[in-house]
């Protein structure tokens, strides 16, 4: 009779303890890098939405100022009537023929500032039609800070603080506002020359 030989039971391939949460550990890493690397894009774009925002708004203010402030005394016999010359505010009038704001051929009276608020600093525009309430406009608002600074130039080119003697005005605008996915500001200083057509 043959003795059978008792053979031993093979070893079970499988995962220690150790293994298994070495392997759960790298697996959360991979995963925690992936959610951060995803927030880091859709921050990004949000901060590039928000400076497009921005640039669209700057634009149409300026474009906007232009328009108006060129019209300055426009039909008035007085053609700087009301106008008020300040290094961050400026208001003046002129009678409103293609009804902008009021009526047709009403006085209207513009005045460009910033104003403070919780939301931070917005680019206002007040019109004013006759002794109608006043109407606010906000040109930029809600990204970022901003200031307005104006300079007024005689018909020789020389900086003046006479009313009279005003011949164009230039408007600076400095917008804040983030730059790519950092906490950092981005300025954008745009300066327009307007030569007043009245």
């Amino acid at each position: 009779m043959n003795a059978t030989v008792a053979r031993p039971f093979p070893r079970q391939s499988g995962l220690t303890l150790m293994e298994l949460l070495l392997c759960a550990g790298i697996g959360m890493l991979l995963v925690a890098s992936g959610g951060f690397l995803f927030i880091g894009q859709v921050r990004g774009y949000n901060d590039i939405g928000a400076q497009a925002k921005l640039q669209t708004m700057t634009k149409s203010a300026v474009l906007n100022m232009n328009t108006e402030i060129a019209n300055t005394g426009a039909c008035l016999n007085n053609k700087r009537h009301n106008f008020v010359m300040l290094p961050n505010k400026l208001q003046f009038a002129y009678v409103d023929l293609k009804a902008r704001h009021c009526g047709s051929s009403d006085t209207v009276t513009v005045s460009y500032y910033v104003a403070t608020g919780t939301t931070g600093d917005t680019l206002v525009a007040k019109t004013v039609c006759n002794h109608t309430p006043p109407k606010y406009t906000a040109l930029i608002k809600g990204l970022g800070a901003i200031n307005v600074s104006y300079l007024y130039y005689d018909i020789a080119g020389a900086a003046t603080i006479v009313p009279a003697q005003v011949k164009s005005v230039e408007f600076s605008l400095d917008v804040k506002s983030k730059a790519g996915k950092s906490l950092f500001v981005k300025d954008r200083n745009p300066k327009v020359r307007v030569e007043l057509l009245n």
